[in-house]
């Protein structure tokens, strides 16, 4: 019986650390994600929306964000490598100065993605970064978690978080290959080199967004 008892405490101490992302905010028509509350909007210059709650000395946030209409002219077979390339430059090499501590290709709701964890420096205070995200349509969709502590990745805050994304488009309509739209057209070097600047801009934006925050 005690041991019963011990086992639901557990249970329901472990609800109440990591299920309080009982607000569902809607990203656009990808999908929706929980925030542990109602988070502030904030526009991108580069077609998009970022979502950021601060929860005590965490920061959750989300962003959808459309990309370039010239990273539609690229057809090559490392075109996601190159979208997720510029995009993790972008959010470390900026002011943060991060430093990449783990970094892999993973799956996002069926489709390939990226998930990057890092250390950087906001404003004197040191955080560590947990990041995933994933390209389809011509648009970028990630959400991250910033802490103060160093957790493993696999820990229940990041996880609960990286779970309540749940990707509601109609899968018929998702596609992360451009090869359909431009049969005969083909990805140059300055085409690849296009989209690192253009994925490196936002990664910077973002960055330069959430610093204020601290400001």
């Amino acid at each position: 019986m005690k041991k019963l008892i011990f086992l639901f405490l557990l249970g329901f101490n472990a609800i109440t650390c990591f299920g309080q992302l009982n607000f569902q905010q809607k990203l656009g028509d990808f999908g929706h994600i929980g925030f542990p509350g109602t988070p502030t909007v904030k526009p991108l210059s580069t077609s998009g929306t970022m979502y950021i709650v601060r929860n005590n000395d965490d920061l959750y946030l989300a962003m959808v964000s459309g990309a370039e209409k010239s990273i539609k002219d690229l057809l090559d077979k490392h075109f996601l490598d190159s979208v997720y390339a510029g995009y993790i430059y972008g959010s470390t090499h900026s002011s943060m100065k991060g430093t990449i501590f783990y970094q892999n290709n993973i799956e996002i709701e069926g489709l390939r993605g990226i998930e990057f964890n890092y250390k950087g420096n906001a404003k004197g205070l040191i955080y560590y970064c947990y990041n995933r995200a994933v390209y389809l349509n011509d648009t970028i969709v990630a959400h991250s978690i910033w802490l103060r502590d160093s957790l493993p990745k696999e820990d229940p805050k990041i996880q609960s978080f990286y779970n309540s994304f749940k990707l509601t488009m109609d899968r018929k309509n998702i596609r992360q290959s451009n090869s359909q739209d431009i049969a005969y057209k083909t990805g140059s070097l300055v085409g690849k080199m296009m989209v690192v600047a253009v994925i490196l801009a936002l990664g910077f934006l973002i960055i330069f967004i959430l610093k204020k925050i601290f400001s």
